[in-house]
């Protein structure tokens, strides 16, 4: 009796086994057969994969020379817009330059020295890259009148505020130079230039000397005569008093001279 319950008991057992086994055989076919069916979809993926990378590696070329090509547009339209406003220069200036120097302002005449050197420039590039250009003759043309306009705003700055010094102002600086105590000597009272007119024509000498159009020659021509009549009423002055013309005063005289013509 208990061989035949150990027997039915193996058997029981052995059934069991079995049923796992195939039940593990089962779970073995579908885990197969789920492995090949992601292999299928990972080699899928890989092969789109590969195909994507071959599609969008040139894109990567086409964008760098894509992006060379625009910056080249650009620094091309730059250049352009550049070389445009040399041909422009002459037609924006124009009546600007035609109109004149207005020397009251010191704001006026920068934007009329700018307009010169715009000029100046403008002449520097087609001497070097096109001489032949008709522009060039128009541009020649405008800067020659602008230079005579500046020239003669300045002799007429000079005219207007070149006056002989009356010997008394002379005599005041003379002692002002005398004067340790003052750093320096100016002409004061209605003889003196006022600061914008002076200031005006530092800034028109300045410009024209560095154009190589010096002012030397009016600049001795205006105030020469004015130096030489201050100079002989000066004479006068000290003959009246009774006062020698010492070195020393003589000395004196010709610094105030030399400072008020250069002033």
């Amino acid at each position: 009796m208990y061989a035949v319950e150990k027997k039915f008991e193996i058997e029981m057992k052995l059934k069991r086994e079995m049923t796992n086994m195939q039940e593990l055989k089962a779970s073995a076919k579908r885990s197969s057969a789920l492995a090949s069916d992601v292999c299928n979809v990972l080699g899928a993926c890989e092969q789109r994969l590969q195909q994507l990378e071959t599609a969008v590696l040139p894109l990567y070329g086409d964008t760098a020379r894509l992006q060379q090509i625009h910056h080249n547009m650009e620094r091309t339209v730059t250049a352009l817009d550049h070389v445009i406003n040399y041909y422009m220069v002459s037609r924006e200036l124009s009546d600007l330059i035609q109109a004149g120097p207005h020397t009251g302002s010191s704001e006026s005449l920068n934007m009329y020295l700018e307009a010169l050197d715009k000029l100046a420039e403008a002449q520097n590039y087609f001497n070097k890259n096109n001489p032949q250009s008709v522009e060039l003759e128009n541009i020649n043309q405008l800067y020659n009148a602008g230079v005579l306009k500046l020239e003669s705003a300045f002799e007429d700055l000079l005219s207007r505020h070149t006056r002989p010094l009356s010997p008394t102002a002379l005599m005041d600086m003379i002692a002002l130079e005398e004067d340790s105590s003052v750093d320096s000597v100016s002409v004061s009272g209605s003889n003196s230039t006022c600061n914008s007119s002076l200031e005006a024509m530092r800034a028109a000498a300045a410009w024209l000397s560095a154009a190589g159009r010096a002012p030397a020659t009016p600049l001795v021509a205006i105030r020469g005569p004015a130096a030489l009549s201050s100079l002989t009423a000066f004479k006068d002055y000290l003959r009246s008093r009774s006062m020698a013309a010492s070195p020393l005063m003589v000395r004196h005289s010709t610094y105030c001279f030399i400072y008020y013509i250069l002033s």
